[in-house]
C-alpha cells in the first residue's frame, strides 16, 4: 500500500509538472507568456501569491536602468514586496543558489544562513534576466522544490526568446519608419531645379526628377538601368575609408561643369546623387581660352598643378606648380609612372586598373570629375588635393592631363559650403520651415504644409494667389520695391523681413530668402524660404523699449553712469555724474577714475572691485570720493563688466547713487538706537523691580486680610457678617493687582527675551482634558467648558507650558465675558497639515471696529464695562503663539458671541 501510495504521488508530480511545462512558451508575447506560466503554477501549487520581476534594461531597452522591477504579480498589488525593486544584484539575494527559501520577507534583502523549513516565500533564480517570488503556507501541493528548476530554466529560455521576439518587431518597426521618412523625402526633390537622383547600392538607377532624368540621360544613363558596378564599388569604398557618408566631385558633361554629392543612406541600402550646374562659376575662374585644347587647359588651371602623362602613365609634362606641390623637379618628374610619384602605395592598383579599363573601353569612373583624393610628396608627406582627369585625344593618340590642386588650406572654406549645402539639404528633407515657390510675376505656385498652418488656412487656398494679398498693407510697396528691384538686378537671393497678416487675422513676421530660377537668363520664378521670427522681432522691440525706459529712469533717478577700461580710464560719463563730482564731461574724459575721485583709503577695495569686473563678475559697494571743490561724498556703486563682440571683458560700467545723506542718517540712527536699547533695558530693569515690589506687599496684605479674618470669626460672628462684603472686595483687588504683576512681568520678561521655548511632542486632547478639569470644572455659576475632538490624534510639537497659558487665558476670557450664557466650547481638530483649537462662546462680542486693536498691550473693547482685567492676556497669547509659528483670528459679533481660532503648523 505504501509503494502504491508512492508511486501515485509520483505519478501526481509527474503530471502537475507535465502540464506546467505545457504552459511555457505558448505566446511569444512577453506578458501572455509570463500571465500564463504564472496562472498555472499558482493554480497546480495551490499559492497565495507569485510576481515575476525582471531587469529594468530588459523592459526598457535602456542599458543605464538597474536594478529589478515588478513585471506581473498575482494577485495585482502587494504593498511589501515593493523593496525588491531596489536590488541591484541578485548575488546580493542569492548568492549561488537558484533556489531559496524564507520565512519572513525582511530576509529578502538579507543574505545569510536562512532556514529551510515552514517557509513563507521561495524565490527561484532566473539567472541575470530575474526571478520568480512565490508565496505558500505550509508546502507546494503535489510538487518538490527541486523538481521545479527544469521547468523555471525552459521558463527562463521562452523569455530570452519573447525578449528577441519582442526586438525584432521593434527593429522592423524603426526601420519601416525610417523608410517611410526617407520616401516622404522624395515629395520636394519634383520642385528641385538642381538634379536630385536615387541609385542603388547594386547600381540601379532608382529615381530622379526632371533635371537629374534631363541630365542622365545625356549620360547614357536611363532611369531603371544599372551603371558600371566597379563604379558603385569604388563610391562605397571611398565612403567607408573615409568614414563618411557623403562623397564629392565635379564632372564635365557636354561642357558643362557639374558639381555632384554622394550620399550613403544606410539605413535604406541606397545613394542619393544631387548635382548643381557650375558651368559660369567655372567660366570665371578661366582667365582665357586658347585654340588648342591642351593649352587651353593648362593656363586655364596655371595656379594649380598641370601633369600630362601618356597612356602608359608616364609623366611628359610636369608646370611649376607641380615641383612647388609635389617637391619633384620636372627633370625628376620627367620619364616616371605618375603612380610612383604622386599617388599613396594603397592606391596604386587602383589607378594602373583604372588606366587600363579606359583604354579598353573608353569609360573611366573619376576622368572628367573633381574629386578629392590623398597625395603624397617626395618627402612622403601625405595630404589632401583635388583632383580632376581629362582625356586629350591628339592625332590620333591619347595623353591624360591632370590638374591638381592642394587644398589643405582651403578645407575651412568647403566646410562652409558643406554647411551651407547640408542645410539647403535638410530644409528639403524635413521642411521645418515655410516654403513656397512663385511663378515670374509673384503668384504662388506651391506652398508647403508649415506655411499653410501659419496662414490659418488649406494650402490649396494659397495657390495662385499673389504674395502681396499675405503682407501687411503697410508694407506691400516696401515688398514690391524690394523684388522688382531683385528681377532688375538679377540678384539670385535675397534676404527680408516683412510682416504678414493670416486668414484669420493675426499678424506675424517673417525673415525670408528668396532665389530666383533662371533658364538660358530668363526668369521661370521665384522659391521662398522663409522662418517665423515674430518672437525676436518682438524681442527686439522690447528691447529697446527697455533700453528707453531704462535709461529714462536713470536720467530721471540722478544716477551716475560711468564707464572705464581696464585700466581704469573714464571712457564715458554722463551729465549726472558730472554734476555729481563737480567735474565738467571733458574734465572726466581720458582721466584714471581712482586717482581722480577716489579718497586713498579705498583704493584697495577698487583695485578689488577691478580685479572682479576682470573676471565677469557683478556686484555693489560703497566708497568716498572727493569732489571737485576738496568737499567729500558717499556713493553706492553698482558695477557689472563690459565685453566687446568677441564676449572678452574690455572694462567695467558703474551706476553711482549719491548716499551722502543717507550715510549721515545712518549715524544718527545708529546713535538713536542705541539709546532705544539703553531705555529699553531701563525699563525692563524698572518693571521687573517694581513688579516684584508690588508683588510682595500684595502678599503681606493679603496674609494680614486671611489673619484678620480668621480671627473676627471666633471673637465676633455679627461683625464678621458685616465686615465680609469688604473682605471680599479688598481679596478680589489684590488677586486682580496680583495677576496685573504677573503678566506685566511676563511682557517684561518677552521684551529681553528671557522666556524659554521649549517644544516637545505632546498630547495635545490629553493636554486641554487636564486644564479643563484643574481649571474650570468647579465654576461659581454651575458652567464648564463643552471639549470636542475632530481627525485622527496625532501628537503636536509644542511647548506645554506656554501652550497652557493660552489655553487657560482664551478660556478665561470665554467664561468671563459670556456670563449668564451657554457652556463655552473648545473644539480640537486634527488635519492633515495642521491643528486647529476653535474656543466659542455666547458673550458680549466685540465690536468691529475694535478687533484691530485686540492684541495690542493693555488695550480693552469698551464694552467690557465694569469686567475685570488687565488687557494683557491676548497680547501675552499672541506672543506666546508666535513662538509656535502660528496664527490667531477672531470672529465676533457684538450681542450674540465670539470664535477665537488658533492654527499650528503640523511638524
Amino acid at each position: 500500500m505504501k509503494m502504491l501510495n508512492q508511486q501515485h504521488t509520483a505519478l501526481s508530480n509527474m503530471r502537475a509538472l507535465y502540464e506546467l511545462s505545457l504552459s511555457v512558451g505558448q505566446s511569444l508575447d512577453l506578458k501572455s507568456n509570463c500571465r500564463n506560466f504564472l496562472k498555472a503554477l499558482m493554480r497546480i501549487g495551490n499559492l497565495s501569491h507569485g510576481s515575476i520581476w525582471l531587469q529594468k534594461s530588459m523592459i526598457t531597452r535602456n542599458d543605464r536602468m538597474t536594478g529589478f522591477t515588478q513585471f506581473l504579480a498575482i494577485p495585482k498589488k502587494i504593498n511589501h514586496l515593493k523593496e525588491l525593486v531596489h536590488l541591484e544584484s541578485t548575488q546580493l539575494l542569492f548568492g549561488d543558489e537558484k533556489v531559496i527559501q524564507i520565512n519572513s520577507i525582511d530576509q529578502l534583502t538579507h543574505h545569510g544562513d536562512l532556514p529551510l523549513t515552514s517557509c513563507e516565500y521561495v524565490l527561484f533564480r532566473l539567472d541575470n534576466i530575474g526571478f520568480v517570488v512565490l508565496q505558500i503556507s505550509d508546502h507546494l501541493d503535489c510538487l518538490d522544490l527541486k523538481e521545479l528548476l527544469p521547468v523555471f530554466k525552459k521558463f527562463k529560455c521562452s523569455i530570452e526568446g519573447c525578449m528577441a521576439h519582442n526586438n525584432l518587431k521593434y527593429e522592423i518597426a524603426e526601420r519601416k519608419k525610417k523608410e517611410k521618412q526617407i520616401k516622404n523625402i522624395a515629395l520636394f526633390p519634383e520642385e528641385n531645379p538642381n538634379a536630385v537622383a536615387r541609385f542603388s547600392t547594386f547600381g540601379t538607377f532608382q529615381y530622379g526628377n526632371k533635371s537629374a532624368l534631363k541630365l542622365f540621360k545625356t549620360l547614357g544613363i536611363e532611369l531603371g538601368a544599372r551603371v558600371s558596378a566597379k563604379l558603385i564599388h569604388y563610391i562605397k569604398t571611398k565612403i567607408r575609408k573615409g568614414r563618411k557618408h557623403v562623397q564629392e566631385f565635379e564632372l564635365i558633361i557636354e561642357n558643362k561643369y557639374y558639381a555632384f554629392e554622394l550620399v550613403r543612406i544606410h539605413e535604406a541600402n541606397y545613394i542619393n546623387v544631387y548635382a548643381r550646374d557650375i558651368t559660369h562659376r567655372k567660366l570665371a575662374e578661366s582667365a582665357a581660352k586658347d585654340s588648342e585644347a591642351k593649352t587651353r587647359l593648362i593656363i586655364d588651371n596655371a595656379l594649380d598643378a598641370v601633369i600630362t602623362i601618356d597612356k602608359e602613365g608616364i609623366v611628359t609634362d610636369w608646370n611649376n606648380q607641380a615641383v612647388n606641390i609635389f617637391g619633384w623637379s620636372r627633370k625628376e618628374a620627367s620619364g616616371k609612372k605618375l603612380s610612383e610619384l604622386i599617388i599613396p602605395e594603397e592606391m596604386r592598383e587602383m589607378h594602373e586598373r583604372g588606366m587600363k579599363h579606359y583604354l579598353r573601353t573608353g569609360e573611366g569612373p573619376v576622368l572628367n570629375k573633381r574629386i578629392e583624393i590623398s597625395a603624397i610628396k617626395k618627402d612622403k608627406e601625405l595630404f589632401p588635393v583635388e583632383l580632376s582627369v581629362v582625356p586629350i585625344h591628339t592625332g590620333g593618340d591619347i595623353q591624360f592631363s591632370a590638374f591638381i590642386r592642394d587644398i589643405t588650406e582651403q578645407k575651412r572654406d568647403k566646410e562652409v559650403i558643406k554647411a551651407s549645402e547640408a542645410r539647403y539639404r535638410l530644409l528639403v528633407e524635413t521642411a521645418s520651415d515655410l516654403i513656397y515657390k512663385a511663378d515670374a510675376n509673384g503668384y504662388c505656385t506651391y506652398v508647403n504644409p508649415l506655411a499653410a498652418r501659419i496662414m490659418d488656412c488649406e494650402d490649396k487656398e494659397l495657390v495662385g494667389q499673389h504674395f502681396s494679398e499675405f503682407t501687411r498693407p503697410d508694407y506691400v510697396r516696401k515688398v514690391t520695391n524690394h523684388y522688382e528691384q531683385q528681377i532688375k538686378s538679377k540678384t539670385k537671393d535675397t534676404y527680408l523681413e516683412l510682416p504678414i497678416v493670416t486668414k484669420q487675422g493675426k499678424e506675424l513676421w517673417i525673415g525670408q530668402k528668396v532665389q530666383m530660377i533662371l533658364e538660358d537668363g530668363e526668369i521661370k520664378g521665384f522659391t521662398a524660404f522663409a522662418r517665423d521670427i515674430t518672437d525676436r522681432v518682438k524681442a527686439v522691440g522690447r528691447l529697446k523699449a527697455s533700453e528707453e525706459k531704462y535709461r529714462g529712469i536713470i536720467e530721471n533717478m540722478k544716477l551716475g553712469l560711468l564707464e572705464v577700461d581696464l585700466k581704469d580710464e573714464i571712457k564715458y560719463a554722463n551729465n549726472a555724474f558730472s554734476q555729481m563730482t563737480g567735474y565738467s564731461i571733458e574734465e572726466l574724459s581720458g582721466k584714471n577714475a581712482t586717482e581722480l575721485l577716489l579718497v586713498p583709503k579705498f583704493t584697495p577695495k577698487m583695485k578689488q572691485e577691478s580685479r572682479e569686473r576682470a573676471k565677469g563678475k557683478y556686484s555693489a559697494y560703497e566708497v568716498q570720493i572727493r569732489m571737485k571743490d576738496g568737499s567729500l561724498k558717499w556713493l553706492l556703486i553698482s558695477g557689472a563688466p563690459l565685453y566687446d563682440e568677441s564676449g572678452k571683458v574690455t572694462g567695467s560700467i558703474g551706476i553711482h547713487l549719491d548716499i551722502t545723506d543717507r550715510k549721515k542718517y545712518e549715524t544718527e540712527i545708529k546713535k538713536a538706537l542705541k539709546k532705544e536699547k539703553e531705555l529699553n533695558e531701563l525699563k525692563s530693569r524698572f518693571v521687573s523691580m517694581t513688579s516684584h515690589e508690588f508683588r510682595t506687599p500684595l502678599t503681606t496684605i493679603q496674609a494680614n486680610l486671611e489673619l484678620l479674618e480668621f480671627h473676627l470669626n471666633n471673637i465676633d460672628e455679627e461683625l464678621v457678617s458685616r465686615l465680609g462684603k469688604n473682605f471680599k472686595r479688598m481679596s478680589s483687588e489684590i488677586n486682580r493687582l496680583t495677576e496685573l504683576m504677573n503678566d506685566v512681568l511676563t511682557l517684561g520678561r518677552i521684551d529681553e527675551g528671557k522666556v524659554l521655548y521649549e517644544p516637545a511632542y505632546t498630547d495635545l486632547e490629553e493636554l486641554c482634558g487636564e486644564i479643563i478639569k484643574q481649571s474650570f470644572s468647579n465654576q461659581p455659576d454651575g458652567r464648564t467648558a463643552d471639549f470636542s475632538i475632530k481627525g485622527n490624534k496625532y501628537d503636536v510639537y509644542l511647548d506645554p507650558r506656554l501652550f497652557s497659558h493660552i489655553i487657560v487665558n482664551l478660556l478665561s476670557n470665554s467664561f468671563k465675558y459670556s456670563k449668564g450664557a451657554g457652556n463655552p466650547g473648545l473644539q480640537l481638530n486634527y488635519n492633515e497639515d495642521t491643528i486647529e483649537l476653535a474656543f466659542t462662546d455666547q458673550g458680549i462680542g466685540i465690536p468691529k471696529e475694535e478687533r484691530v486693536s485686540l492684541f495690542d498691550s493693555f488695550y480693552r473693547a469698551k464694552n467690557v464695562d465694569n469686567i475685570q482685567g488687565t488687557g494683557l492676556g491676548l497680547s501675552i497669547v499672541k506672543q506666546f503663539l508666535d513662538m509656535h509659528e502660528g496664527q490667531i483670528s477672531v470672529q465676533s459679533e457684538q450681542g450674540k458671541g465670539s470664535v477665537f481660532t488658533i492654527v499650528l503648523p503640523k511638524k
